[in-house]
């Protein structure tokens, strides 16, 4: 087996680190509840730290309302950075250029990592990224272009982290809207509805292919994807429930998945997700060789109508949850 490192969203629970312990994960990752480095998150990342683990802190709005282009909204980032760097955080996850260049300019002990919501999906947006000073950058949607993959495992090795578990649609249309929906909801405990979310999720119903044009990597196909090139893994928590959590990390640590794959998967609105995994299955015996299925298939010059690849899948793997 080949290196693997996961790098796994935390939901600030302490209970959740022993659980980790012993496993590939090298690094833990979030935001906390509110969007406020409260005592309790510092503390919980100073255990992390202290059971030999990275920590990633995320600061990945797609919009920040110009609020970091302001002499305020950049006061108030950089007292948040401060406490960062005096936690000795390792990384920082954003989407912002601004956000990229006020770190690497005035905190050269935070590494800065570019967040998948930037939608990376050419070899030239990476490069670019990286020279502007970011370190690694998280990858999704480019998870099935192998011929992109090779040339970033050959240009840029060791750069590139790949997003495991995320069920968001493939080029989706309504990936900008919903990342902006988010950014100005993140930190909303109102109850706000996040009407994007609601349809995606009702596609997903509508159109069982959809799930299988979803950029996930089974936890069997880590190997397949180390051996081109790429050791490293994002894994999303798939629910605040630290037994779910841990059970998706055991599953890409053994590489062994669950019978139903979303158990394990995450949508960035996951209660929403909820009601997909309550009607439908996705059948885990039924995805052996999938993902080398698409060997040389160009899905963005492609038409799915055309190509019928995941439509032919998903009749085999997407079956109802009643169904026996």
């Amino acid at each position: 087996m080949t290196i693997k490192r996961l790098f796994v969203e935390t939901n600030w629970d302490d209970a959740l680190l022993p659980e980790v312990a012993g496993t590939s994960c090298r690094g833990m990752f979030g935001r906390p509840a509110g969007g406020v480095l409260t005592e309790a998150a510092a503390g919980h990342i100073r255990t992390v730290k202290r059971g030999g683990l990275a920590f990633s802190y995320a600061l990945d709005e797609l919009c920040l309302d110009n609020r970091e282009l302001t002499r305020e909204g950049n006061r108030r980032l950089r007292q948040l950075l401060d406490k960062l760097a005096a936690l000795e955080v390792d990384e920082v996850i954003v989407s912002s250029f601004f956000l990229l260049e006020l770190i690497k300019d005035k905190y050269p002990s935070l590494a800065v990592v570019m967040s998948d919501t930037v939608a990376f999906d050419s070899v030239q947006r990476v490069r670019e990224f990286m020279q502007l000073g970011a370190r690694y950058v998280w990858l999704r949607d480019m998870n099935r272009d192998f011929k992109q993959l090779k040339t970033l495992a050959g240009t840029s090795p060791g750069v590139c982290r790949l997003v495991a578990n995320r069920a968001c649609g493939f080029d989706c249309a309504l990936a900008i809207t919903h990342s902006n929906e988010r950014s100005h909801t993140r930190d909303d405990h109102t109850g706000t509805d996040l009407l994007v979310a609601d349809l995606c999720v009702q596609r997903m119903l509508r159109e069982p292919a959809a799930l299988m044009k979803a950029r996930w990597i089974r936890p069997e196909d880590l190997e397949f994807y180390a051996t081109r090139g790429f050791s490293d893994f994002v894994i999303y928590a798939p629910t605040p429930e630290t037994v779910r959590i841990v059970d998706a990390v055991r599953a890409y640590d053994s590489a062994e998945s669950p019978a139903n794959l979303l158990d394990i998967l995450s949508l960035p609105d996951d209660v929403r997700f909820d009601q997909v995994r309550q009607a439908v299955q996705l059948d885990t015996a039924q995805l052996e060789d999938f993902v080398q299925g698409f060997g040389d298939k160009d899905c963005r010059r492609a038409d799915c109508d055309v190509c019928g690849y995941c439509s032919a899948a998903a009749a085999a793997a997407v079956r109802p949850r009643s169904a026996k």
